[in-house]
């Protein structure tokens, strides 16, 4: 980080998207998609072969809201936004330069991309519907950066979450997991954010004598 924290040269490696796609799906549909659950469960052609890929659908809601003309609003509530991931191979960087931060990641690098297009392409020559989507990759689950290890040479955090050499630093959140869980990340989260909260109780436990004469007491 430039002007900050130094010692820590495994930081802003092993960034992941987690192999996440979004795309607007043209189903033209006859019914009026905006109504119901928000998002569908996971779906697979039949003889699909990519069982690394998650697909879901998701409906295009709260358009009552939304300051587009009738006509628009009447062609989204057809339409429905495709999403697919099924976990990457962590190798995006994360870099800070001249006061920019800029993520470094390619998509022909990461092998579940060929998947997610091959099994997006089945499912657009079976429906006969079309996706479209940016050229590069949308995440709603970034994770590492910060990532899990035995000492600053293989990574930036070690098995309590706290920063290696730079002591009472702590990381809870998805920067600091070593690799892209597929699914979705937020039960992996949550037991490595509990696995720090633990770990550094214990600790301050340990480093109140008066804490553990009133454990004793009580």
């Amino acid at each position: 980080i430039e002007g900050g924290l130094c010692g820590m040269p495994r930081l802003g490696l092993k960034f992941s998207g987690n192999g996440d796609f979004f795309g607007v799906w043209k189903e033209n549909s006859t019914r009026d998609l905006s109504k119901g659950m928000p998002i569908a469960s996971p779906f697979r052609l039949k003889n699909s072969t990519n069982e690394r890929v998650i697909v879901l659908r998701a409906s295009i809601q709260g358009l009552d809201d939304v300051p587009v003309p009738v006509m628009l609003k009447r062609w989204l509530r057809k339409q429905s936004v495709i999403i697919a991931f099924g976990g990457d191979d962590s190798n995006g960087q994360a870099v800070m330069q001249r006061g920019k931060f800029t993520i470094r990641y390619n998509k022909h690098e990461n092998s579940i991309y060929k998947e997610i297009d091959d099994e997006l392409d089945n499912i657009k020559a079976h429906t006969r519907t079309k996706i479209y989507a940016p050229r590069h990759p949308v995440t709603v689950h970034p994770m590492g950066g910060a990532c899990l290890g035995t000492s600053n040479a293989n990574g930036v955090v070690g098995a309590d979450g706290e920063v290696f050499d730079h002591p009472a630093l702590y990381i809870a959140d998805s920067s600091a997991l070593p690799a892209s869980p597929g699914g979705a990340p937020s039960l992996t989260i949550a037991a490595w954010s509990a696995n720090v909260a633990d770990r550094l109780i214990k600790k301050l436990q340990a480093s109140d004598p008066a804490d553990n004469d009133r454990q004793a007491v009580a």
